[in-house]
């Protein structure tokens, strides 16, 4: 969580699939410089916080790209993005770039999202939302003569159902 917590504090400074950096009105995400490392709007940016010359990008890392382009993205940034991102101290690209599948949910579950199913995600919310009697069965309980015992016989009957269809 604690991994996900710096994601979600830095989720305005990521460059490219972002509702605020658009180009012709659409988000944008240019595979070259993903690969390059260029990861968040800080990648743009010169030791002085200012963002790099077309020349000093080409150098620093050998894109495939034109001025155009470059540019196209350099004031696509609002301004109020390049000023939390020069303000940032640091920027975790391992979240983004590791090619490690494993997600620590805490420190004792781990989920790998190569392999996790939608039934993966399911049991986990179910495991932690459904820890009370529900309040169906106690309504219904009221009405009908049916005991704890029983609602938990027809729930396992209709799992069991369900999962063989």
């Amino acid at each position: 969580m604690r991994i996900l917590h710096v994601y979600d504090q830095q989720r305005d400074i990521i460059l490219f699939n972002n509702k605020e950096i658009l180009v012709d009105g659409k988000p944008i995400f240019f595979s070259e410089w993903f690969k390059k490392g260029i990861i968040a709007i800080k990648d743009l940016l010169n030791e002085n916080g200012n963002f790099l010359t077309f020349d000093e990008f080409s150098l620093k890392y050998s894109c495939k790209t034109n001025f155009l382009q470059y540019f196209q993205v350099i004031s696509a940034i609002p301004k109020h993005l390049s000023i939390i991102a020069k303000q940032s101290d640091t920027f975790v690209k391992s979240f983004f770039t590791s090619s490690d599948n494993i997600f620590p949910l805490n420190e004792i579950v781990q989920i790998d999202l190569g392999k996790a199913r939608a039934r993966d995600f399911y049991k986990l919310l179910n495991s932690n939302t459904h820890t009370e009697d529900q309040d169906g069965p106690k309504r219904w309980s009221e009405i009908l003569s049916v005991n704890k015992e029983s609602w938990s016989k027809i729930f396992k009957l209709l799992k069991n159902h369900l999962q063989r269809h």
